[in-house]
């Protein structure tokens, strides 16, 4: 029985990055209406620069690169990695997504297949092919919980999936109760405003 609880607990780690890619996945289709398949190259692309950054120093661009000393800590170094993914997502949305706003849906998918191949040949061609491997960002020590041992970084990676989860339910909740009270009040404010009353030419 312990064994099974183990290999639940250590699923958390595999379960928990799925589930950031399901969120930025359904987040991107939210307000894009484009189902983004290369948003787990995106975020390889920021991964593979943290990994560079706290590795070397070196700050990996499309073309070219800068250096920036020696290697960075984790905390800067993971910051720089999102933020080059953020600006990433973002050169894509107005190249990209946004021209295909209105495109049929076959174009869409298409289009995202084809970034995400291209995305994943850049990353080979800027990084190389061989794993790169640096220290964890996450605490790491061992846990033990009814004689099951595990490691921290697993607890810590499924509590802020979590966090994140919660924040995007309550924004989303909360915009879609703003919309479904905007249309009841504009009915409310014509009922009330003689103005916007439509007038009969007749009388």
């Amino acid at each position: 029985m312990h064994e099974y609880i183990l290999f639940a607990i250590l699923g958390l780690t595999a379960g928990s990055i799925f589930a950031a890619l399901a969120m930025g996945l359904v987040t991107t289709y939210r307000g894009t209406g484009v189902i983004n398949f290369a948003q787990a190259a995106i975020a390889a692309w920021g991964a593979y620069v943290y990994a560079e950054l706290s590795s070397t120093g070196v700050l990996v661009l499309p073309i070219g690169q800068i250096r920036l000393g020696g290697p960075w800590s984790a905390g800067p170094a993971f910051i720089a990695g999102v933020a080059s993914a953020a600006l990433l997502g973002l050169i894509l949305h107005l190249i990209v997504f946004r021209p295909l706003h209105g495109a049929p849906p076959l174009a869409k998918v298409v289009a995202t297949v084809g970034l995400l191949l291209a995305l994943d040949a850049l990353i080979t061609l800027r990084f190389g092919a061989e794993p790169i491997a640096v220290a964890p960002l996450l605490p790491s020590g061992d846990v033990t919980v009814a004689g099951l041992s595990f490691s921290e970084s697993v607890v810590w990676l499924a509590g802020v999936t979590v966090l994140v989860m919660g924040g995007l339910w309550s924004w989303g909740g909360t915009r879609a109760r703003e919309s479904r009270r905007e249309p009841r009040w504009r009915t409310s404010a014509q009922r009330r405003s003689p103005a916007t009353r439509p007038t009969d030419w007749r009388r």
